[in-house]
């Protein structure tokens, strides 16, 4: 959620008349550092900010909370769980497409091995194989 200082700055920029900071204290009949103070947060916003919605077009309830109908132009607040659910979504969309990079990545592997003839046990046909090395024994000794 936005804060004071942010929807503030947003309405003043956004507002018809495009107002300075300092234009907004003096039409308000506050000094530019309490205004200043107001959007840091040390010192509470009070009845002067009503009159700055007013001069800034902007509903009150929004500008002091951020609750209430929103000005046109203002940014669509998503509230924070639908966020992180639509993050959570992503993340899990992106997690079974990699998976699925990988399966098919380990079957290209597999496939690019080279093919070993079927091994044979001699040693249950009771036959003497012929040769022995790198190359399983593909012939038998009569």
């Amino acid at each position: 959620m936005s804060s004071l200082a942010q929807r503030l700055d947003m309405a003043m920029l956004n507002s018809q008349k495009r107002i300075e900071q300092q234009d907004l204290a003096e039409l308000i009949g506050k000094p530019r550092n309490w205004l200043t103070d107001v959007k840091a947060g040390r010192r509470p916003p009070g009845e002067a900010m009503k009159k700055a919605a007013q001069i800034l077009g902007v509903p009150e309830e929004w500008l002091l909370h951020g609750t209430g109908p929103a000005p046109e132009w203002a940014p669509k607040v998503i509230p924070e769980h639908e966020s992180l659910q639509k993050t959570m979504d992503l993340l899990v969309k992106m997690m079974t497409e990699q998976q699925a990079e990988i399966k098919a990545l380990r079957q290209e592997i597999q496939d690019l091995k080279p093919k070993r003839p079927r091994e044979i046990d001699l040693r249950k046909t009771g036959k003497k194989p012929r040769f022995f090395g790198p190359i399983t024994a593909l012939s038998n000794v009569d």
